[in-house]
Order: C-alpha cells, then structure tokens, then sequence
C-alpha cells in the first residue's frame, strides 16, 4: 500500500510501496492478462506454439502432420495478404527500376542515337550495294 504524507498543509508527498523497485510493475489481480498478445491467439494457435517448441522426435504423427498443416496455411495467408509494407516495397522497386532504366537511357542517349545511325548507314550501304549489282546484272542481260 502506498503511504502519503501531508506537509505544510498544502503539500502531498508520496513514498511510494517499500520494497516496490523503480519501473517495476505490480501484476494485475483482474481486468487484464499478463500476456494479451496469447489472450488474443485462437486455440489452434496456442497449440501450435506449444508444438513448435518441442523437437520433431518429440512429435506423434498426428501432431507432426496438423503442425505442418497449421504451417502450410499460415504460408498461404501471408503470401495471398501481403503487408501493406510488402506492397508499398513491391511499388517502390518498381519505381526505383523504371526511373534508373530512363535515367540510363537517357545518360547514353546521344551515344545510342550515333550507333543506331551507324548501324542504319550500314543497312543502307548493303541495301544500296545490293541494288545496285541487281540493276548492273538486269542491263547487262539487256
């Protein structure tokens, strides 16, 4: 129980419980539990956190079987829910891609444009050639 004083009639000192420490809480008799993140668990996942710390050995068939079971959906849910989180970083990779190809092409871009030239040229030179010989070869039948 907590002992207070009453100083100078208008000051109330408070001493707290002997032999409480500092920063430690008492328990909670009632409205509350210790661990709400277990009061807030499903019966089913209370007995697979239970499993989960035994070693396989230690595991009937049945128990092995549910537990992997139990595992199995839990995989399935997180991949078809993902985290907002998870979205978000899915969108920003994509982003962070689309922005460093352009920032790429756009790095090279006079250096693209000339080898395209080039290779264009090139077809050009061909394609001419060709036609030429195929023109000289139709005169020369004449």
């Amino acid at each position: 129980m907590p002992t207070y004083r009453i100083q100078n009639g208008d000051e109330l000192c408070h001493y707290g419980v002997l032999g409480m420490k500092w920063g430690v809480r008492r328990g909670r008799s009632s409205g509350g539990s210790k661990n709400r993140r277990s009061s807030k668990m499903s019966e089913d996942a209370r007995n697979a956190a239970k499993l989960k710390k035994k070693r396989v050995s230690e595991l009937s068939n049945a128990e092995l079987r549910w537990l992997n079971d139990r595992q199995q959906l839990e995989q399935n849910h997180a991949r078809l829910n993902p985290s907002k989180v998870k979205r978000g970083l899915a969108a920003a990779t994509g982003i962070v891609g689309t922005a460093t190809a352009t920032l790429a092409l756009a790095k090279n871009s006079k250096k693209l444009v000339n080898e395209g030239r080039t290779i264009i040229n090139n077809i050009y030179d061909r394609v001419g050639d060709q036609l030429l010989r195929e023109l000289n070869a139709g005169f020369n039948r004449r």
